[in-house]
This record gives structure tokens, sequence and C-alpha cells, in this order.
């Protein structure tokens, strides 16, 4: 997702919501000529705007929902199911511009929703900030319609069920056809399946799915006053999109944009319990009615209850779309309407938590969440237990998992680096789900996967270290950590471990994670790409990780290198994956001469000039592929550990592996009064004689083992980003530079969010202090 805008956090945590809030109930009765409100009042409006907003989630891949604020862009602003919103976010255009940066799109949205419901007395509890908006429709793009979508998702034209993946039932529509399944008007039973099936792909029960429409449709009217249609969309005219093709165009007789002309009560600026209360009363099936732009809504048979027309004009009687009167039809939907209209109180409480749940699912787990009316955290956001309170010694964690695992370089080794990555692998940056955290690899439904087959044996090496430790070392800290130091055997570069996480109760937090692409061969290519957009690692990151398929048996069923028990990890891999010419024998690919087999992800390298282009050049460069690996491989294992929207819990330990890439020995280090001379006293003079003249210092003042890291054989670990706090220009190179052998005052100096130098430069540390000056000096 895209990065953080400076100072942002700080932003949201300085607004006035309490403004906000008062600025967005005076603009929702403050009518405007460009689209006149119905009834006088925005808030029906909002409240569609919000949930369309929010309503594209989807638990397939996490896809979609409000952060993000993405209904702003294409494709989803031209979507036909959002018609006229563009009018809905123009009204909200001031208050977005008065206050800046600390409110999103995505927030005002949700909140607005929000705020509309309780002005017209409806109930909600509570709202999840912290969304943060995107440029562009990247992340929507997936969700139709393109080719993109129909590669990971089909759902094509004339489809009048669509399956998951894909979100909704139809093409071009949020949730259901509102005038039945394909336009069916008469198909209740249809309809009800569609509603319990699209709303179902959000992760809503049938209960949660009636509230929320019986809460939705409380409020308001739909649109279908003109004939003629709403006109084009923003995609086809963003000067002026769906202007309307009748009359003034935005005149409230004038309207369309779903087509049906519907106001569902007698109070449609008012919260109550009227919509359940007639559906259960009246049978509508009786009284079709074909509004003006033909399509088919159902009255009550005697018309008796009326709404006002939205200009106030007169009056009109109440109707329901065909996806309304299925509520009714269907058995277990009408046990649950008749509820709400019996109890008013069980449909506030029912629609005020589905609301929540609707508007806040694809934020991730509750520490995300930003703001003063944040509620108590809900199942749906899946929980982990506290952990405790006193951490385990991990250096002894290690001592005892080097003890117990004596292989860690061989079979038993490459079992644990498979353990790790596969508990990681879960996670997703689109809703923020899944990672190691919580251990759920240990519990069902994730332990059961076929792809995890055999993983209890690795489970069983690590079980006396957990013996060992109790309680005070949870198992997701110990599968991280095991694969780790497995990792480090085989040949990777050090890796940072941040400890602090807990095990989960259950495995409830693991559903709609199992990888669609297991590397079969049947496996397709944009699947590949598109779990590769999914992990929140780059393209190139995750190239890096697939070579961990040729350490050991990484896959239960199929080779995944060349039949060894262990390797180490080198860059053999690339190489082999793209000088192989892979025939596929019905499961996986296989070299001509049967001596090297490959999941599908190895064959693609060699097949797909992307991932071809990152596997050259690992291939070319060893040093390269092993700081993108522990890039990858650290990020993967940290990515759960959220620290509100824009921080983690790990970003001090993390921050050791961001100098990485430029570890090399500088090209401008001179020692230090020798510039001019005979002899060019550079990195490379240095490396001549390392021992004696890696404590020198250049004529910038940096000692030779920090700026000359190839030559010393330094440890390349400082961050390139932390600075002293009010001072950009005094970095970790600044903090190397102190002349006392002894002791580095400048190491107890923090950056502005409070990192210390100790632990963001710890080279620079070691360079300027007794321990490492030492080691020459004896």
């Amino acid at each position: 997702r895209p990065a953080m805008v400076e100072g942002y956090r700080e932003a949201v945590e300085a607004l006035d919501w309490a403004a906000v809030k008062a600025d967005i109930r005076e603009a929702l009765t403050s009518s405007q000529d460009f689209w006149p409100a119905d009834y006088g009042h925005y808030g029906p409006l909002m409240i569609r705007l919000a949930w369309h907003c929010a309503g594209s989630y989807r638990e397939s891949d996490g896809l979609g929902g409000c952060d993000g604020g993405r209904i702003r862009v294409d494709p989803e602003r031209s979507w036909g199911d959002n018609g006229n919103l563009d009018k809905a976010r123009r009204v909200l255009q001031p208050i977005k511009a008065k206050y800046g940066l600390g409110l999103s799109w995505g927030d005002l949205i949700i909140l607005t929703g929000n705020e509309a419901i309780e002005m017209m007395g409806g109930p909600v509890v509570g709202f999840c900030g912290g969304r943060v908006d995107e440029a562009d429709g990247f992340w929507s793009e997936e969700l139709g319609t393109n080719a993109q979508q129909q590669a990971v998702a089909p759902c094509f034209e004339g489809d009048t069920f669509c399956q998951p993946p894909f979100g909704a039932v139809e093409i071009n529509i949020i949730y259901v056809n509102p005038g039945g399944p394909g336009g069916n008007s008469t198909d209740f039973l249809g309809s009800a399946a569609h509603a319990r099936s699209s709303f179902g792909r959000m992760g809503m029960n049938d209960t949660e799915t009636a509230a929320l429409i019986a809460g939705g449709h409380a409020f308001g009217k739909g649109h279908g006053a003109c004939p003629d249609g709403p006109g084009p969309s923003p995609a086809e005219q963003p000067t002026d999109p769906w202007p309307g093709l009748c009359g003034t165009g935005n005149g409230v007789a004038d309207r369309a944009t779903s087509g049906f002309e519907a106001t569902w009560t007698a109070t449609p600026t008012n919260w109550s319990n009227l919509y359940s209360t007639y559906l259960t009363t009246f049978d509508y099936t009786q009284n079709p009615h074909v509004g003006p732009a033909g399509k088919t809504v159902w009255r009550q048979p005697d018309e008796a209850i009326v709404a006002p027309l939205a200009d106030g004009s007169g009056t009109e009687p109440v109707a329901m779309y065909t996806s309304d009167v299925a509520l009714v039809i269907d058995p277990d939907y009408r046990t649950i309407v008749e509820a709400f209209a019996a109890d008013f109180e069980y449909l506030n409480v029912q629609f005020s938590e589905a609301w929540y749940k609707l508007t806040t699912r694809d934020m991730g787990p509750y520490e995300r969440c930003l703001g003063p009316d944040v509620p108590d955290v809900r199942d749906f956001q899946f929980p982990l237990p506290e952990g405790p309170m006193e951490l385990p010694d991990f250096d002894a964690v290690s001592d005892s998992i080097r003890s117990t695992v004596t292989n860690l370089d061989g079979a038993d080794g490459s079992m644990l680096v498979r353990l790790a990555l596969r508990s990681a692998s879960t996670f997703r940056i689109t809703d923020y789900r899944g990672g190691p955290n919580g251990a759920r690899i240990l519990l069902s439904p994730e332990k059961d996967w076929a792809v995890n087959d055999g993983l209890d044996a690795a489970v069983d090496l690590l079980q006396p270290v957990k013996d060992d430790f109790g309680d005070a070392l949870s198992w997701a800290d110990l599968i991280v950590l095991a694969g780790n130091l497995a990792l480090q055997a085989h040949g990777s570069n050090d890796l940072p471990f941040c400890g602090g996480r807990t095990d989960a109760a259950d495995g409830a937090g693991s559903a709609n994670l199992e990888p669609r692409h297991t590397g079969h061969s049947s496996d397709s290519l944009p699947v590949l790409k598109h779990m590769i957009k999914l992990s929140g690692l780059t393209t190139e990151e995750y190239v890096a990780t697939l070579a961990l398929n040729a350490i050991g048996q990484m896959h239960p069923t199929l080779t995944t290198y060349d039949g060894s028990a262990s390797n180490p990890l080198t860059t053999d891999y690339f190489t082999q994956a793209l000088a192989t010419a892979w025939e596929d024998n019905g499961s996986q690919f296989v070299s001509p001469d049967g001596s090297l087999s490959a999941l599908s992800f190895t064959a693609y390298l060699r097949f797909d000039e992307e991932l071809g282009a990152f596997a050259e050049r690992f291939a070319a460069d060893e040093a390269y592929f092993k700081r993108t690996l522990a890039t990858a491989w650290t990020k993967l294992m940290t990515a759960d550990r959220f620290d509100g929207p824009d921080g983690n819990e790990c970003a001090a330990q993390n921050a050791q592996l961001e100098n990485e890439c430029t570890c090399e020995d500088s090209p401008t280090w001179i020692s230090k009064g020798s510039s001019g001379g005979a002899v060019v006293k550079d990195c490379a003079w240095v490396a001549t004689f390392p021992s004696g003249r890696c404590t020198n210092r250049g004529d910038d003042q940096t000692f030779a083992a920090y700026s000359c890291p190839v030559a010393c054989g330094t440890d390349c670990l400082d961050s390139l980003t932390w600075h002293r706090a009010g001072d950009d220009s005094k970095d970790c190179a600044w903090v190397s530079r102190l002349a006392d052998r002894q002791t580095n005052v400048r190491c107890a100096l923090a950056d502005a969010d409070g990192l210390l130098a100790s632990e963001a430069c710890p080279t620079a540390c070691a360079s300027g202090v007794a321990p490492f000056l030492e080691a020459f000096d004896s």
C-alpha cells in the first residue's frame, strides 16, 4: 500500500474531531443548488456513499473497502452502482479542504455516514479512524471490470450468479441486483440467495445482512424518475459526469441513478423499524408497479401508506425492491425481519454492530484504529490475547534452539524455515490479516491446509524449547526465531529478531487466507502475480524468497529443487531456473534430464520476463540477492506487528536492514592527511592491511571501519533515515565521527520518534567505541 505521507499520524492525532462532526452536520442540512438534497437532508445520500465506499470489500482476498478512499477514482467512481455519488463528495469537499492531511477522504466518508445516521436518530457504536487515501485505483483494479479481474476473480457481462472470489453476484454492482437475479423481478428466492451469497463474501451472516438492509432502507429513496438514465459516467465524461438526461438533470423529479423509483418508508429522514414492519405486515407481491425508467418495484396492496416526495411537493406510495421483498419470502430472513419489527431495540443493536463491521472490516486489527471514538475490540478484528508481562531472554532461547536442533543447516533447519515461511505467508496487505503473530499455523483450519502437511514434525522439533521456557515464550515468537536461525545457518545474512508476539486462542482469523497458488503446474501466472501483490512485498522481494525452494523440501508433495533434504543458500537456484527448459509433467515442472524439479513459481522465472529480470539480477550478484532476501524475510515476519495505521512495533529492529543495499566501500573516503600523496590511501589501500588501517580516520572524520565496510569486514546495519531530533544533518555517519575511543555519547541521542542512535546506528556506535577498536589493538 502507499507509504504514509510524512506528518500524517501527527495530523490525525491533532484533529479536532468535534469540530469536524459539527461541520459535517451543518453540511448535511445545507442544500446546494448543484444537487438539491432530497427532503432537504443529505443524510441518506451520505449513508449510501459510506456504504458503497466500504461495501466493495470482499473476504476472498481482502480487496475493497473504504481504506484508501478509492471511490473517488476510477474504476470505482464510474461503476454504475456509484452513480451520482460524485455529488455527495462535492458536498464534502470544503470540509476535506478545511482539515487537510489529518482528515483523509476515507475517514471523512465513513464519519459522515455515521453522523448522518445519528443525526436522523439512528444508532452507531463508534468510529475507527486512520484510513490513508490513495491517489489512484491500483488496489481496485481486480474488483472489475477488466482483464486483470477476469483472470483472478472471473465474472462476466450477462452472468447472473458470479461466484467467489468475486465479491458481488453480478458485474458492475456492489451487492445484488435490486430488480432480482438478472432483472427477473419475480425471482424472490433467487434474490434472497444472492443476498446471502454476496453479503457472505464480506463475512456477514444472515442477521447482519438483514440488519444492514433494514437499517439502510430506513432512510432515503431509490431514484428512477428519468427514463433516459443518468448519462455518461466520470470515466466517459469527467467534466460533467452523470448529468441526468431529463429536465434539469439535478431536480428531484428528474433524477435517475439505479432506475428504481421507490421510497421505502413514510419517514425517510428518521430512523425507525417501519421497513421491517411494512414487509412483515403487507403482501407486496400482489402489487407490482413499473416506474418511469421501466423497472419494477412493489407497492402495498391498497397503497394507503405514503411517503413525502423528495421535493416536498406531495406524496407517493411507499414501495420495495424485489431484493427487499425477498427478505420475507425466504423463511430464514423472514424470521429475522419479524424480530426487527417486534423489537426495535434488537434492530438498533444488530444494525449498529453490522454497520461498524461493514465500515471497519478492511481496516484490519484493532491496533490500527485511531481517534477518540474507537469502541472496544470486536470479534471480526480477530483480537489476540495479551502477551506475557516479561519476555524471555531471546539469546537464551536461541542457544536452546541450537542445542536442541543440532542440524540447523540441514534438513531439520530447512523444515523450520518452511514452518516460519508458511506461518508468515498468510499475511496480506489488503485488509492486514494473517501473519505469524498468533501462531495460527498450529490451529485449525490453517494446520489442516494441504500446503502445510508435514509441518507438525517441525513443531515437534521445537516442543522441548517451548517446554523449557513455558508461557513466557510464545509459539509465534519461537517459530519466527527458529526460522531466522535456520535460515542464517543455511547462509543468509544476519536477520534481526523482534519478540513480543502472542498466541491465538482459536483459528478464526485464518478463514480465506489459504493460498490459491501453491506451486502446482496448473496454477496460473496471473494468480501468482495477484498473490505477490497481496503479500505486501515488492515483486523483487518476493522473487528473492523463491530461492528458499532450493534449501530443502519446501512443499509437502512436490519436489522443490533437486530433491535434496538440504542445500546452502546460493544464487545457483536462479541460474538453474533461468537456464532450464522446464517441461510440465502434469503436476510440476522438471528439467529434460530429470535432475531438477520446479514448482510453478520457479518455472515462471524463465517463462515471465518481469519475474525473470529480478532472477537475472540475483543470479549475477549474490550479495545483492542476500540483502534483498533478508529484507523480504524480515518484512514478512514483522508485517503484522501494528502500531496504528502507519507504525510497526519492530521498526527499530528492522531499521538494521535499511543500509544493507549500500553495504559497499565509499568511493570518496581518503585517510586523513593523505590527499595529494604519492599513495592513494583509500578503501582499497585499507583492504591490504585491515588490522592496521581500519582504525584510521578519514578527511571526513569517519573511521575506515565505518566507510570501508567491505575492506574491514564491518557489518552494514545502520539506518539511512535516522537523524538526531531537530537536525537532519546529523545522521549515523555523524554519530561515527566522535573521537572519544571509550564512550560515544552520541549513541545515547535520539531521533524525533525517540529511537536511540545505539539502536539505529549499531555500526557507527561500534566503530567509535572501545570494543571495536580494542579488537584491532589486541
